[in-house]
């Protein structure tokens, strides 16, 4: 669920194709939209009911996981459970210049005003039915009404109760649609009651690339639209001699090839075009094995490059400048990936992995220390 999640933000033009199902539409017919689900061998066509049944086992579906006896524990007693004893005493032992210790700090109108306006229009509304738009227009004037709630619930640890409701929405997994354990719920929550420490590092702003590695450091290929290259948007890169140039600039053996290159294991990498289309480059595309993902030195180097990033998230968090836009961003990450501090780390990546390779070799096979 969290990578439907993810995949949703990072590429938000298939949240139409998520959600159309429960969405109206004039080009169909109202009953193309109606769900039908399987209970205990009887089909459901039944809207309400329906929504019934989701209801109850969205509600019971986490039943079992962890300590049922919490299930029936008051407020008050979960307030008193022995787990938040145990973080608040972790907290208190910390030195009063933590800087690392988490604190709630009040908050400023023009705060409020500036993530209001920074609200995206095309977000769904909450169960309040309030559009997005109206809160970008009015942000200068909701903040400080806002603001003010927003401290009063601060001060007092609580929140406001109709903020704390959503609109659930099932969303299809795989398989077969009638079975009801192959959906997940997506809560949609009111704009005005979300978080009021929003992401430094908004999911809009992500930026897929592609890039590769060796031991002569790191190099970008592309940088791209969507989270996902089709064949024929990889082909005209490789055409453009962007795949080529990259290669080269990490400074093979062969500097002017024929070259084998180590690759995810992307559908679009290994269609019968791609493969033509490298091979007019002399580019041999090997795979990566599944099992085997630990290994994957450029999964290693973008887990180094997300640290990078984070850091400085929060840095900007720190210093409280607002979180930096798109075009900024780009500019952050390539500054990142051409600095020496990010060469380096890609090519003692890639010398582990060489490593660790010729230690499988050497045993033929058998399970490498590095």
């Amino acid at each position: 669920m969290e990578q439907k999640a993810d995949d949703l933000k990072t590429n938000p033009k298939n949240f139409y194709n998520v959600f159309k199902l429960f969405l109206h539409s004039k080009s169909r017919k109202c009953e193309n939209t109606l769900l039908t689900l399987d209970i205990d061998g009887v089909i459901e066509r039944d809207q309400c009911k329906i929504a019934d049944h989701f209801a109850k086992y969205f509600s019971s579906v986490a039943n079992d996981i962890g300590n049922t006896r919490l299930l029936g524990m008051s407020e008050d007693q979960l307030y008193h459970h022995e787990s938040v004893h145990t973080i608040t005493q972790s907290c208190n032992r910390r030195p009063s210049d933590d800087t690392s210790q988490f604190k709630f700090h009040a908050l400023e109108h023009k705060e409020i005003s500036v993530e209001l306006s920074n609200l995206d229009s095309n977000k769904s509304t909450g169960h309040d039915v309030i559009p997005t738009k109206i809160l970008k227009t009015a942000s200068r004037e909701l903040s400080h009404p806002l603001a003010d709630l927003y401290n009063r619930y601060i001060e007092s640890c609580d929140w406001i109760l109709r903020w704390k409701k959503g609109d659930r929405v099932p969303v299809f997994k795989k398989d077969n649609k009638q079975d009801i354990k192959n959906y997940r719920p997506v809560i949609v929550l009111t704009l005005a009651g979300q978080n009021p420490y929003p992401s430094q590092c908004p999911h809009s702003r992500a930026v897929p690339l592609w890039g590769g590695l060796s031991e002569g450091g790191f190099h970008v290929v592309a940088f791209h639209k969507a989270r996902k290259f089709t064949t024929e948007e990889w082909c005209n890169v490789v055409r453009r001699g962007k795949l080529k140039k990259a290669i080269q600039a990490l400074e093979p053996i062969k500097p002017h090839g024929p070259w084998k290159v180590l690759c995810d294991n992307e559908a679009f990498l290994h269609t019968a075009s791609s493969r033509r289309t490298m091979a007019a480059e002399g580019i041999t595309v090997w795979s990566m094995p599944a099992s085997s993902p630990d290994l994957n030195p450029v999964e290693k180097f973008w887990a180094w490059l997300r640290k990078r990033i984070h850091h400085l998230d929060r840095k900007d968090l720190r210093e409280k400048r607002p979180a930096i836009g798109m075009l900024a961003f780009k500019a952050r990450v390539r500054a990142i990936i051409s600095s020496r501090r990010a060469q380096t780390v890609a090519a003692r990546i890639a010398g582990g992995f060489k490593k660790t390779c010729k230690e499988v070799i050497a045993k033929k096979g058998g399970m490498a220390r590095s």
